[in-house]
């Protein structure tokens, strides 16, 4: 679906001699595999396409494609997301000039191909100010040696393996981190993605709880929000000029108290209330809906 606009974003990079495309395609179709062949005889770069016969878990395809080159960097592209033809040149640069970790500016867009959308931007951070929250967005790059020495992905998890690496790679002594003041690309977020899709939200959740025990450092609003749209069945958060909470049609005495445990968590998320207000909010939340 997605393999067209991919392919020929790759061939837009500006770089695009110099590179090493590795690919894993689980269970491709015959056009498919038709593309990439035609893709190949025309791309300026090397090419390297592995074929997996079932559906695998994106950590473990993601260590294929990192240990068939050994090169000197690498970097996450997943296939429905659009990058600038410049970012991996820009990418690449700082880590030539020391980085171990590199991530920028993106915007995130609900239908592919749109340049507009919701800029997301955390420059200016200290090391440890970005180890506190998931901040590499889609569009990482790292060394291979750094790569090596946190052991790649870990393929326990299904979803949030990227999470789990961006937080080893930062929580190395030695490792140095760069920002990019530019935008790198276009994350689609269709609420069709694997960890976008409400089906797997239990699960992503249940692997975040395991990250945060890992690394305690992170803060924890980043969890809790993930962690309660999983287990319970929020509203969906609606902001309009008079910042409305949607839906509000529903009178009942369920929808009211409901509501009202929305409405709590909501303030403990921006406004920090204490524990104990919080766990009244789950309670509430279980409890009438």
């Amino acid at each position: 679906m997605y393999l067209d606009s991919f392919l020929n974003s790759v061939k837009n990079q500006t770089i695009s001699q110099k590179l090493k495309l590795s690919i894993c395609l689980n269970m491709p179709t015959d056009e498919d595999l038709r593309k990439l062949t035609e893709f190949e005889a025309h791309f300026a770069g090397t090419t390297h396409v592995i074929v997996v016969d079932h559906v695998e878990s994106v950590s473990k395809s993601m260590n294929r494609c990192a240990r068939h080159f050994s090169g000197f960097g690498h970097a996450i592209w997943n296939v429905d997301d659009i990058r600038t033809n410049n970012s991996l040149e820009l990418q690449l640069e700082s880590l030539k000039r020391g980085a171990d970790l590199s991530f920028g500016d993106y915007i995130c867009v609900s239908k592919q191909g749109q340049k507009t959308g919701v800029k997301v931007s955390y420059p200016g951070l200290t090391k440890m100010q970005y180890a506190e929250r998931m901040m590499g967005g889609p569009f990482l790059a790292f060394t291979n040696s750094v790569f090596q020495e946190v052991a790649g992905f870990d393929e326990q998890f299904k979803i949030a393996s990227d999470m789990d690496f961006y937080l080893k790679c930062l929580n190395l002594n030695h490792s140095r981190v760069s920002y990019i003041s530019n935008n790198l690309g276009y994350y689609l977020d269709e609420g069709s993605g694997l960890s976008t899709n409400p089906s797997r939200r239990k699960q992503l959740a249940e692997e975040r709880l395991v990250i945060r025990a890992r690394f305690p450092k992170v803060k924890k609003e980043d969890f809790d929000i993930g962690l309660l749209r999983s287990f319970y069945t929020l509203p969906r958060l609606e902001f309009t000029r008079k910042m409305t909470l949607s839906p509000a049609s529903d009178r009942s005495w369920i929808g009211i108290f409901s509501r009202y445990a929305f409405y709590m968590i909501f303030l403990n998320y921006f406004l920090r209330l204490k524990e104990k207000g919080f766990r009244v909010a789950i309670f509430l939340q279980k409890l009438f809906t």
